[in-house]
């Protein structure tokens, strides 16, 4: 895991989000399912957060919820914070538009509490005062699926847990050849594309994603108190999964998750807050290698695995 952090720290001012229209561009391979996305995790669906392991949501006894492939596509969410805004027991604080820095608050706890994993990598940063991660850096694109378990976990992950655990994972390669391609373009000079591609051939399955993400954006603090100087963004990323079975019953996988953004800020929120000069740059790397077997017929599943 690695985290770079660079910024003249001051405060923020939260401001109302203006609507932001988007013109899609192009848009292929792209399909919808017909379903509600605020509905509970099916019986059938598998959690590995809460114990470690794969385990059936319905044997769980903490509170779960699972975002699905199917439920990122209907929603149309852009990022991983626009997903998290619609869950229950889940606060969203950004300072400015699309792109800014996001605090997620789990059950009233404080950020530094929300434990956030990317593929089983921890990623919140212990050197820095407040411990969390800016989940608004992380695009939608090449994401399977998120796991959200509220309440305290730190016996497993550590104090980070004390509020629960956000976990994004990675797509998996199918048997089935997908490539997907996305642009589209909207107000406040907002451009958004990614493409993808994902498949399987014999025991070797991958998928890889590229994505960008450009607004203008507009001032955090108010203006009406004279401060215009618009807050842009500029988020890029790169995600890949492989997977590799040498033999029964060992499977190998590699995931790795890049993240690099530039965001303008401003110094406070009242007159005068405007700084064209003042801009926080992150990057955040996930990396991690892993290797299980599976005995018994499925029933056990030691795994070892290094980040």
């Amino acid at each position: 895991m690695l985290h770079i952090q660079g910024a003249r720290r001051g405060s923020f001012s939260s401001v109302l989000v203006p609507a932001f229209t988007s013109l899609v561009v192009v848009v292929m391979s792209r399909t919808v399912v017909a379903e509600s996305p605020d509905v509970a995790p099916e019986a059938s669906d598998v959690i590995v957060t809460a114990y470690r392991s794969e385990a059936p949501v319905k044997d769980t006894s903490a509170s779960v919820s699972v975002i699905q492939a199917r439920d990122i596509k209907e929603r149309g969410a852009s990022t991983v914070v626009d997903l998290l805004r619609q869950e229950p027991g889940v606060e969203v604080v950004q300072a400015g538009g699309p792109g800014q820095i996001a605090s997620v608050f789990l059950r009233g706890a404080n950020a530094e509490h929300t434990l956030v994993m990317i593929d089983g990598v921890l990623m919140n940063n212990p050197i820095t005062p407040t411990r969390s991660f800016n989940l608004a850096s992380i695009p939608v694109e090449n994401v399977e699926r998120i796991e959200i378990v509220r309440g305290p976990q730190s016996s497993m992950y550590g104090s980070d847990a004390l509020g629960g655990i956000i976990h994004v994972i990675t797509r998996k390669g199918a048997a089935q050849l997908q490539k997907n391609a996305f642009l589209e373009g909207g107000s406040f000079g907002s451009v958004r594309a990614s493409a993808d591609i994902s498949g399987k051939e014999g025991s070797f399955d991958y998928s890889l994603g590229v994505s960008k993400f450009h607004t203008d954006g507009i001032s955090a603090a108010d203006r009406r108190d004279g401060n215009r100087e618009r807050d842009g963004a500029n988020i890029q990323g790169v995600s890949t999964r492989l997977g590799f079975k040498p033999f029964d019953p060992l499977a190998l996988t590699y995931t790795l998750r890049y993240n690099q953004s530039r965001l303008g800020i401003d110094n406070f929120g009242g007159s005068g807050g405007d700084d064209s000069n003042r801009e926080v740059v992150a990057s955040a790397l996930a990396s991690g290698l892993d290797g299980e077997l599976s005995l018994m017929d499925g029933k056990l599943k030691p795994k070892v695995g290094v980040t």
